[in-house]
């Protein structure tokens, strides 16, 4: 387990705890969405000091148009897990409507911290069965060297 992994886990659970709100392209604790929970764990953590937010559209079932921004943000600041381990702080990626559209962070064994739209606010969300389990579609983890270079 990496030092690095437990502090971004630690910090999105302050999201969860906290009942942080849904807000669309957010990045703080008084609003976010899925990524910007992300965004905004790193920034307290000391990343993403001068990251800039890409453009996508509102509604998540458009999120085919653009493509395949969230892996495609990730891989300039992780690397695909492909071994099957997962670790606090890894990055779970969910495919929604044949597009990858939603991210979350594992805090502990397959229990991960999410915002999602439905919900209205920060939760946590389970690999063990359901939705999230049958739409879990890849990890990154981060890579200090990307972080300290990006």
């Amino acid at each position: 387990m990496s030092e690095l992994g437990i502090k971004i886990a630690a910090e999105v659970v302050k999201f969860v705890e906290a009942e942080v709100p849904y807000e669309h392209r957010g990045t703080s604790m008084f609003g976010c969405d899925c990524t910007g929970m992300i965004i905004g764990a790193m920034k307290k953590l000391g990343y993403f000091k001068t990251y800039k937010l890409r453009q996508y559209p509102k509604d998540w079932n458009l999120h085919a148009v653009a493509g395949d921004n969230i892996r495609e943000e990730l891989s300039k600041f992780a690397k695909e897990v492909r071994n099957g381990v997962i670790l606090p702080g890894d990055v779970l990626v969910f495919k929604l409507k044949n597009c990858f559209a939603h991210a979350g962070v594992l805090v502990r064994d397959k229990t991960f911290a999410h915002c999602y739209v439905n919900a209205k606010k920060c939760k946590y969300g389970s690999l063990n069965t359901g939705t999230w389990a049958s739409h879990w579609a890849a990890t990154y983890r981060f890579d200090e060297v990307k972080l300290n270079h990006g």
